[in-house]
């Protein structure tokens, strides 16, 4: 399956299922975009691709940013609900 295709899954659960509200799922859409163009910069479309390895590099990638840690944790978190 390919990460687009996981998001999108993940995405319709929280607004269906899970009722989130409005904000959270735009956040977490947010989140989960920036997720999705890093696998794309590393050539990561397959979610058998990303590893426990990739993941940490991600994390990495948002430190380097500049973002506070209350962000990247959020960030982390939205990326951790996708793969559970």
């Amino acid at each position: 399956m390919l990460v687009k295709q996981l998001i999108t899954k993940y995405l319709e659960k929280l607004k269906s299922v899970n009722r989130y509200s409005n904000n959270t799922i735009t956040a977490y859409s947010n989140d989960l975009k920036v997720f999705h163009e890093f696998c794309e910069n590393y050539s990561r479309a397959e979610i058998e691709s990303i590893s426990e390895r990739f993941i940490k590099s991600y994390l990495m990638f948002l430190s380097e940013t500049g973002l506070d840690k209350k962000s990247i944790a959020r960030k982390l978190a939205s990326v951790r609900g996708l793969f559970k």
